[in-house]
């Protein structure tokens, strides 16, 4: 038995760290906005609306919708702060953008398959930066 285990374990692959890893945008991910990106931004004190406009305006334009008789137009991202779904685009205009750690951005495909239809088209997933305090940190 003992010259099993020792030939198992000549076969089998070590198991030490093979616990998955939190993604992390790699250098020059588009899909993502940096706080690093951002503070070293001159749209550091503006709102996070605006930033975006000016830093990854892909982000915030509208996807082409799915046009029909009952409607047509372009569909929005949809906006989640903290995993809190947001009523619109519009509240990225109350986020001070230095008070964000990560903007990630998901195609229509990605948000479709991750949140349903209603994320037709895209998301926005957005994590504030915490400074020791719990409470999130929007601009008045």
């Amino acid at each position: 038995m003992n010259g099993f285990l020792k030939l198992a374990a000549l076969f089998l692959p070590p198991m030490v760290g093979c616990a998955p890893r939190a993604a992390r945008p790699s250098p020059g991910d588009q899909n993502v906005l940096t706080r690093e990106e951002i503070l070293n931004s001159p749209l550091r004190d503006r709102d996070l609306l605006d930033a975006l406009r000016d830093l990854r305006p892909r982000f915030v334009r509208t996807a082409p919708g799915v046009h029909s008789r009952a409607s047509s137009g372009s569909l929005p991202p949809v906006v989640y702060v903290d995993g809190v779904r947001q009523p619109g685009i519009e509240a990225l205009a109350t986020i001070q953008a230095s008070y964000v750690e990560e903007v990630r951005y998901l195609s229509p495909v990605a948000a479709q398959n991750e949140f349903g239809a209603a994320a037709a088209g895209g998301a926005l997933m957005i994590t504030l930066h915490r400074d020791g305090d719990t409470s999130p940190r929007h601009t008045q």
